[in-house]
């Protein structure tokens, strides 16, 4: 991710559903960055977060100041970061993209399920696909789980569903020999859980991914493409931290979907 947002130029997208936490992780991002060395922006409805050094435009419809207004104005302005709250629309990701290319670097997000999907449905809000290959340099998607309380988790043996799914996770019952799940004590409020984490999927757009967008691919098989570039999925991610004792394994089903654990997502 560092290497990512140091880059110069390029498109990197934040995704997920709304309350997954894509704002902080695009703010952590931004955050990242030296304010007094590179001009930052951001176009956002409405500012969620306050930054020294950096210029933030907020949004409003009423008076004509949408998304794709104000990246078409602040263009003008040269600057080297900029950050668009939400892509909407086709003429808001044809801007953004379009300033991915000519020096700038761009942080957005977008609501979709998982980092493959996020290029179809770029593709189907009406971006010319020589559009994404050039631009896009990667995609973030992201859920929050609840984390186990430390002091009050509870270790259990798996049941045989449990680590078959697990298996379609690519977490062998050979090192799973115990999951927690949720007590409840006075350090927790008994709820059994005690603050949020991440589970992310990084998906790079590199050569041979952008090869494959020539003959509008499917989300399968980008998804296939991205795993032999390195890419976890969320699946195996939330899988990962089940089986290591940070969320429970029902916890970890709500977050991605029952339907991932099909072979959807996996």
């Amino acid at each position: 991710m560092r290497g990512l947002i140091h880059q110069p130029h390029g498109m990197l997208v934040v995704c997920g559903p709304t309350g997954s936490g894509k704002t902080t992780s695009s703010h952590a991002s931004l955050s990242e960055i030296d304010r007094f060395v590179r001009n930052v922006v951001t176009i956002e409805d409405p500012p969620e977060y306050v930054f020294d050094g950096a210029t933030q435009i907020p949004v409003n419809e009423a008076a004509g100041m949408g998304f794709a207004n104000i990246l078409r104005s602040l263009l003008r302005q040269d600057p080297d970061v900029i950050f668009v709250g939400e892509v909407r629309d086709k003429e808001t990701a044809e801007i953004a993209m379009q300033s991915a290319l000519t020096g700038h670097f761009v942080l957005t997000t977008l609501h979709a399920n998982d980092a493959p999907t996020t290029v179809t449905r770029l593709l189907d809000i009406g971006i010319d696909v020589s559009l994404v290959q050039s631009a896009l340099s990667a995609v973030l998607a992201q859920r929050l789980v609840r984390m186990l309380c430390s002091k009050c988790r509870e270790a259990y043996s798996p049941s045989r569903q449990e680590l078959k799914d697990l298996r379609r996770s690519g977490i062998t019952s050979d090192k799973v020999s115990h999951l927690y799940r949720a007590k409840g004590c006075p350090a927790c409020g008994g709820s059994g859980y005690r603050g949020r984490t991440g589970v992310y999927e990084l998906m790079i757009v590199d050569g041979a991914m952008r090869q494959l967008l020539v003959g509008q691919p499917s989300i399968e098989s980008l998804r296939e493409a991205a795993s032999r570039g390195g890419m976890k999925t969320l699946v195996q991610e939330a899988a990962y931290k089940a089986a290591k004792g940070v969320t429970t394994f029902d916890e970890m089903r709500r977050a991605v979907g029952d339907a991932a654990f099909e072979g959807e997502m996996v």
